[in-house]
């Protein structure tokens, strides 16, 4: 008796734990927050993106494989590489560029107090915005994993939808998003 108990036991622990595996693994699910991981739309779209920086040694680079291809794309920047580099956000934004958040240092996000999360949040958003950028700024987690959602830690109270990176974008009709067809 106590052998099938165990096994039962063993059953549920295993199953519960593949559930929470999908759940920490799902790119367009979460239990708080907004997370925008599709837009339906009339024509297929692509939207190009790019996590962290800026870099100084990126920067010129992209800018010139974009403009040369009239290729808008969305970058989700960290505060810390926009403090590190100032000037750097300027040139994406002279560009034409969306600019999103993706954390300031970098870091996971799991079992954060909601007061990191909000600095990490509104320090860069803060250093977007003195970048003369004046669209809407999106949040990426980092690694575009939302889980840490379900701790009910959320950029959600402060109005930050996340962007899930299952189409790599918020996936919305915008300059950073170009038909296919």
């Amino acid at each position: 008796m106590k052998i099938k108990i165990a096994l039962i036991v063993a059953a549920a622990l295993i199953a519960a734990l593949y559930g929470v595996k999908n759940l920490a693994d799902a790119r367009s699910f979460q239990l708080f927050g907004n997370l925008v991981h599709r837009v339906d739309t009339e024509k297929p779209w692509v939207a190009l993106t790019f996590d962290d920086g800026p870099t100084p040694e990126a920067t010129e680079r992209i800018l010139a494989i974009l403009a040369r291809n009239e290729v808008p794309a969305t970058f989700f920047f960290t505060g810390a590489e926009l403090a590190a580099n100032p000037g750097l956000a300027e040139k994406y934004v002279a560009a034409g560029h969306e600019l999103g958040n993706h954390t300031y240092s970098h870091r996971r996000m799991l079992l954060r107090s909601p007061m990191f999360i909000r600095h990490e949040i509104e320090d860069t958003d803060a250093l977007i915005r003195a970048s003369g950028y004046e669209g809407p700024i999106y949040f990426r987690p980092r690694t575009g994993r939302s889980w840490w959602d379900c701790l009910g830690i959320s950029p959600a109270p402060i109005g930050k939808p996340s962007c899930g990176m299952l189409n790599r974008s918020h996936i919305r009709k915008s300059r950073a998003v170009r038909s296919t067809s």
